[in-house]
């Protein structure tokens, strides 16, 4: 899937219904989220990119985020955001 346009505080919630039970995952599958359209992402969206992330990992698959350059989305480095993609879900179901 790719997105376009800001992914903040505003519309991430659009972004979670879109996704919520949606998003075609099984064991070992990819899920594909392409940022590189996203011109503004803040915590909120951050934080629904790694809600997504650990949907897919809980339901086996995996999820490959593109376009997540530090320098043209400031919160990637902020976060270390690229990092936390990397690394796995805490083990309460909380991201980050």
């Amino acid at each position: 899937m790719q997105l376009a346009g800001e992914l903040d505080a505003v519309t991430s919630p659009w972004f979670q219904e879109r996704i919520d039970g949606n998003v075609p995952v099984a064991d070992g599958k990819e899920v594909e989220l392409d940022l590189s359209r996203v011109t503004f992402l803040d915590v909120a969206g951050a934080r629904a990119v790694l809600t997504l992330r650990d949907d897919v990992l809980r339901a086996g698959g995996q999820l490959q985020v593109r376009g997540i350059e530090r320098g043209r989305l400031p919160v990637v480095r902020a976060l270390g955001l690229d990092e936390l993609l990397k690394a796995p879900p805490s083990s309460d179901g909380e991201s980050g």
